[in-house]
C-alpha cells in the first residue's frame, strides 16, 4: 500500500503548481502517526488520503482547518472512514473527496487519526498514514 499512494500522489502532482506542497507521513522518522499539523495560513487542499495499519481497530481519518494540531473534541471539516486492516503488511486505505477545484481552508491543514467519527479523539495506537496535497 505504501507503494501505491505515492504513485497516486505523483499523477496529482504533475497538474499542481510549482507553489504546491506536499505531506506524507513517511517525510518524517515514524512510520505511522496520530496527528499532525501540516501548513499554517490559508491554503487550498488538493488531495488527501490516509491508511489504516491497526488490525484490530477501525479508525476515522480527519482533516482540519487549522494551524495546530486538533485537540480533543475538535470538529473537523472532513472524515472519512477506515475499517480495521486485514493485518499489519496489509492496511486498510481510504481517500478524502475533493473538488477538482480544491478545498479552501483559511487556518491551515492539519490531520489526526480519531478512534470516533464526529469530533476528534486521539487514536492512541499511531497506526495512520497520510498524504495530503495543497497550493
Amino acid at each position: 500500500m505504501r507503494k501505491i499512494l505515492p504513485l497516486l500522489l505523483l499523477s496529482v502532482l504533475v497538474a499542481l503548481p510549482a507553489q504546491a506542497g506536499c505531506y506524507s507521513t513517511g517525510q518524517h522518522p515514524a512510520a505511522t502517526e496520530v496527528s499532525n499539523a501540516i501548513t499554517a495560513g490559508p491554503q487550498k487542499l488538493m488531495l488527501a488520503a490516509a491508511v489504516n495499519y491497526d488490525a484490530s481497530n477501525a479508525k476515522v481519518a480527519m482533516i482540519f482547518d487549522s494551524a495546530t494540531v486538533p485537540g480533543t473534541g475538535t470538529i473537523p471539516v472532513m472524515v472519512v472512514p477506515l475499517a480495521a486492516a486485514v493485518s499489519a503488511t496489509q492496511p486498510t486505505p481510504g481517500s478524502f473527496s475533493v473538488p477538482v477545484s480544491g478545498w479552501q481552508l483559511s487556518k491551515g491543514i492539519s490531520i489526526g487519526c480519531s478512534s470516533t467519527a464526529q469530533t476528534y479523539t486521539a487514536d492512541g495506537s499511531a497506526n495512520c498514514f497520510f498524504e495530503v496535497c495543497w497550493q
